[in-house]
């Protein structure tokens, strides 16, 4: 069985009769692109180590995940490690709530040495050097996509994905403020202000490339489709018709290299404004809402290494940049 080959639409066209594959396609199904990828990828490698027989997975004992779990970190970091075990203990969750196993045997074994600071192998960045990246950015229709992708991440502490999921219908406007609905990490959603400056940049971006906000359409969008620079580089292709992640992220070293900064990456625009939010601030919990942690020890551990809620620094925070 290849889990990572089937499409949801082959399904739909030709149903199958397998019980436990109809859940195991549900499951992933269910989940965004990049997350269903990802788990796709964990519980194929599961399923292969099994034996390539799915219906394995409904007799395993933790003694075989603490082999498996061996087996990932002879071949694997351990953050992979982890995100590989978390996604086959998600998928013991979900058969547990359609009723087809028992037990999630994942949880009965020691996971405590995978834990990783995600944040701790993210390159730091200055302010200057940020500056010094945007001021290499050229004026050309790329640049101009990539510069208010860079500043969106920075002032509004959210993650690549989301700006670049935005759609026209995400944007609101309220008392002369405008407002863009998010999807957060988990599924839930808020509402956050887009400060006046990067909107106007918005604005001249849709109207040098003839657009205008649609719906269902991305606000950024590639200049020519990259699905085959993708399959090479990661052996699939997009669902998704936006900006690619990792087209975005090259762009950004490559950028970094003409202003003398190597090493870094979209995150680390993240990670500077959230040091500048909290710097402006002095408040650890309003930076724990700026950047959408659920709990504050990973605010701190992020400092260290608002349904419809205004953004009190971003005049702050802007006055930082070079527009």
């Amino acid at each position: 069985m290849e889990l990572i080959e089937t499409k949801t639409e082959s399904l739909i066209n030709n149903p199958i009769d397998d019980k436990l594959l109809k859940v195991l396609y549900s499951f992933i199904s269910g989940k965004s692109y990049n997350t269903g990828f990802t788990y796709r990828i964990g519980i194929q490698q599961f399923i292969d180590f099994l034996g390539g027989d799915h219906n394995n997975i409904l007799d395993v004992e933790p003694f075989t995940i603490i082999q498996f779990k061996k087996y990932l970190l002879q071949n694997h970091s351990i953050s992979t490690t982890a995100s590989r075990l978390s996604a086959v203990s998600s998928m013991y969750r979900y058969l547990i709530k359609n009723e087809m196993i028992d037990k999630n045997p994942v949880l009965m074994i020691d996971r405590g040495d995978l834990k990783v600071n995600p944040y701790e192998r993210s390159k730091t960045l200055s302010m200057d050097q940020f500056n010094r990246i945007l001021r290499c950015i050229p004026a050309t229709e790329v640049g101009v996509r990539d510069r208010i992708i860079f500043q969106m991440i920075y002032i509004s502490g959210l993650r690549r994905s989301v700006i670049l999921n935005l759609t026209g219908s995400d944007i609101h406007f309220v008392n002369e403020k405008v407002f863009y609905r998010v999807k957060l990490k988990g599924g839930s959603f808020t509402t956050k202000e887009l400060p006046t400056p990067i909107w106007k940049q918005i604005q001249n971006y849709l109207e040098s490339e003839n657009r205008k906000l649609k719906d269902d359409q991305c606000i950024f969008l590639p200049t020519k489709d990259c699905g085959d620079h993708l399959l090479r580089y990661h052996e699939r292709k997009r669902k998704s018709k936006g900006l690619s992640p990792e087209v975005l992220n090259q762009n950004l070293k490559r950028y970094g290299k003409y202003a003398g900064v190597n090493d870094i990456s979209i995150h680390s625009l993240r990670h500077l404004g959230a040091s500048m939010y909290y710097e402006l601030s002095k408040d650890i919990l309003e930076t724990m809402n700026f950047l959408n942690h659920k709990n504050i020890n990973t605010t701190q551990v992020y400092l260290q290494s608002l349904t419809g809620e205004e953004h009190n620094q971003w005049k702050g925070m802007i006055n930082r940049i070079e527009l």
